[in-house]
């Protein structure tokens, strides 16, 4: 099923085309994950870049995800300013949608900053957040001279979960209960340390990490 799906889309054929690397924002969750594979068969070279605050030791599980599925990893290190932003936004608009695509654009332009000339991440077309403009795409492009790749967006969460179901071993949970190394850890850390009721702010909702892969996905 998944290699007839990736065929009806032209993956295997892309190879020749693509003998780039790539800097992908990386959580260790499924989609995420999905999308380092993806472009791997698309014949990038692939480096997952987790951006941290250093509030947490989140990226810790995100460099064990890596690892299970043979990819290259690396940190990078976010100003605080930026977080202190993102719980500015968070405060004025009580939830935390906005707060997140802000922290993502300034994640995109710190990997910009390390060379690349290609980005990726794990967004998709019905996320609501972290979510960029059109206007956001442009000025990440021009501005640094890159290319941006959301090789998720043609997918909708039923044909990625059923991928990522067959690709991985996944562990699934409430958002709070799922150690990984995405932003909503660090800032709620940061709100709560604040004095902030973060169940108020986060509603409850289902995060994922990969564990494992079960098959050989990804050959280096």
């Amino acid at each position: 099923m998944l290699q007839k799906e990736l065929k009806s889309i032209g993956v295997p054929n892309l190879k020749l085309f693509f003998p780039m690397k790539v800097a992908l924002l990386y959580s260790g969750g499924k989609d995420s994950s999905l999308a380092a594979y993806l472009l791997d068969q698309m014949g990038f070279e692939v480096k997952l870049v987790c951006a941290t605050f250093g509030v947490t030791r989140g990226w810790k599980y995100a460099e064990e995800s890596a690892e299970a599925l043979g990819f290259n990893f690396t940190v990078i290190n976010l100003e605080p300013r930026i977080l202190d932003e993102a719980a500015k936004i968070v405060e004025k608009d009580g939830y935390p949608r906005h707060a997140f695509s802000h922290i993502h654009r300034q994640a995109l332009a710190a990997a910009a900053e390390l060379g690349y000339t290609v980005l990726s991440d794990g967004t998709r077309r019905d996320d609501k957040s972290p979510r960029l403009s059109m206007q956001d795409y442009r000025a990440l492009e021009d501005g640094f001279g890159v290319e941006y790749l959301p090789v998720l967006w043609g997918f909708g969460h039923k044909t990625i979960n059923r991928m990522a179901a067959e690709l991985f071993e996944i562990e699934e949970g409430e958002s709070s209960k799922i150690n990984k190394g995405d932003y909503e850890g660090e800032l709620r850390t940061h709100l709560e340390r604040k004095g902030l009721d973060i169940n108020k702010i986060f509603p409850a909702h289902t995060q994922s990490r990969v564990i494992s892969q079960r098959t050989k996905i990804c050959q280096k």
